[in-house]
């Protein structure tokens, strides 16, 4: 329930929110359609937890159906 009571921005490590920030821009605008790697994120206890992520954007059209 914390958690989704929050987004990415509001977990990251202070130090990797610039970096998060250039790669959801880049994905956005379509300039990238995936991307790899490691960040911190913060516990509610303040320590940092190294992890990893592969983020992709999925588009879908509006109205479109998904096959079944």
């Amino acid at each position: 329930a914390e958690l989704l009571a929050t987004n990415f921005q509001g977990i990251t490590h202070p130090d990797d929110l610039e970096a998060d920030q250039e790669y959801l821009v880049a994905l956005l605008a379509g300039d990238m359609d995936a991307c790899q790697l490691e960040k911190r994120y913060v516990h509610k206890d303040g320590r940092p937890v190294w992890v990893g992520v592969t983020a992709a954007l999925v588009r879908r059209l509006l109205g479109h159906k998904e096959p079944a």
